[in-house]
């Protein structure tokens, strides 16, 4: 029996449920990102400078079932202050859950959390952030280190980044698994 050859485009499906987006919302400084996988897309880079602070709008999408599935704050350093750009060196990866992925072999992190009086439980934060909440992050940059602060929906973080050799731009970007993050403002 002879193999027929299949040709390569006769695996390619045609999407029959349309795209659904959770970001056809207001935006502001940066671009409204979705997240549909962990850290699949971020928003463009800023460069950190003392004092500044971020509010924006994030949700987590309908199919998010962990606490993980909410926002990311990452601190790098690259030529192109891009992700993944030449000489890319990531020194913290904050989840606004609270959850540290942060010491890397360029800095060293010191993170601690704490739960306001807005906290109930987990399963109350999951639920106010499917149904949508403000974030705000504030960063003040010292000598050789980044101090961030953090608050999503009664979690409360405080990461001190200490840089090993700091360049002349440290950047941070928004990223997350499986939420939205829109209406993002800047404040310097």
């Amino acid at each position: 029996m002879r193999h027929r050859k299949i040709p390569k485009h006769s695996f390619l499906f045609e999407r029959i449920a349309p795209v659904v987006s959770y970001i056809n919302r207001l935006e502001s400084d940066l671009p409204n990102v979705q997240i549909d996988r962990n850290r699949s897309v971020y928003t463009e880079s800023v460069g950190v400078e003392y004092g500044m602070n971020v509010i924006f709008h994030s949700m987590s999408l309908p199919s998010a079932k962990l606490v993980w599935h909410c926002p990311y704050v990452v601190l790098f350093s690259s030529d192109d202050g891009k992700i993944d750009g030449p000489n890319y060196r990531e020194y913290a990866l904050v989840k606004l859950n609270g959850e540290n992925d942060c010491d890397t072999i360029y800095a060293e992190n010191i993170m601690t959390t704490n739960q306001s009086s807005e906290f109930d439980d987990w399963d109350t934060w999951e639920k106010k952030n499917k149904e949508g909440v403000e974030c705000h992050i504030s960063f003040r940059k010292k000598k050789n280190s980044i101090e961030l602060a953090a608050e999503d929906a009664g979690i409360i973080i405080r990461n001190t980044t200490k840089i090993k050799e700091m360049p002349k731009i440290v950047y941070f970007a928004l990223t997350g698994d499986e939420c939205a993050i829109t209406d993002i403002r800047i404040y310097k």
